[in-house]
């Protein structure tokens, strides 16, 4: 009797931690289904949610209303929808895949499971301005015509001569102003004499309107040395 007490208090806790560990892989691998939801917790991706539910990001995302899959946080709400139709690869590792992170939750007084729909963006007159006919050595300012609807711009500067291709520089533009400066010596952006710039419009970080790469000139680099005095007349 002394032996065979403790023999099944250890078969009890055995028991209960292989129940346990069913339950927490039944809760990871769900089941999609037309009336399957998830809550975001903590560290949680889009990705990796719709896989262990069977299903793939695009899908859930397009259930939900998301536009950006790469902006979820704590406490949404997701149905987890299985896809339409045709074979899903749903263990890809790929380069398809986002990289979404949890964001913070909503500002106070917005609903946590309210679809994001994106704003229309009118892409018809956005256009840059200048520079057209040639950038400047030192700073350079850049103006183009805006595209209502974007939430943020975008200019990216690439090198033509010596790294062709290479983005030498990129500049940010969150307050909606259609204008910005880059510094454009040398040691800014490096040596070469023709450049090449595009400016983009944004919506929640996604690119949505982009205007045609312009090459310029960069104009030659004032010569700091003094010229050499002409020698005097005899």
């Amino acid at each position: 009797m002394r032996i065979l007490r403790p023999l099944l208090v250890t078969l009890l806790l055995i028991a209960i931690v292989i129940a346990g560990t069913g339950a927490r892989t039944a809760e990871a691998q769900g089941q999609c289904g037309p009336n399957v939801t998830h809550v975001v917790r903590q560290g949680e991706n889009l990705f990796r949610i719709s896989l262990n539910y069977g299903t793939n990001y695009r899908t859930v995302a397009a259930a939900n209303g998301i536009y950006d899959p790469t902006r979820i946080y704590p406490g949404q709400r997701l149905l987890m929808v299985c896809p339409s139709s045709g074979p899903t690869n749903y263990g890809s590792t790929s380069s398809s895949q986002p990289t979404t992170t949890v964001l913070q939750p909503p500002p106070p007084g917005q609903p946590v499971n309210v679809p994001v729909v994106p704003p229309l963006v009118d892409c018809a007159r956005f256009r840059a301005t200048s520079p057209t006919d040639g950038f400047t050595y030192g700073t350079q300012v850049f103006y183009w015509d805006g595209a209502p609807g974007a939430t943020s711009y975008r200019v990216l500067v690439f090198s033509v001569d010596v790294r062709p291709g290479t983005l030498v520089a990129v500049r940010e533009v969150t307050n909606l102003e259609t204008t910005t400066s880059i510094p454009f010596g040398v040691g800014d952006i490096g040596p070469g004499f023709r450049f090449s710039y595009t400016v983009q419009a944004l919506v929640a970080d996604s690119v949505v309107c982009s205007t045609p790469r312009l090459t310029l000139f960069r104009e030659v680099p004032p010569d700091a040395s003094p010229a050499p005095a002409p020698p005097p007349v005899a």
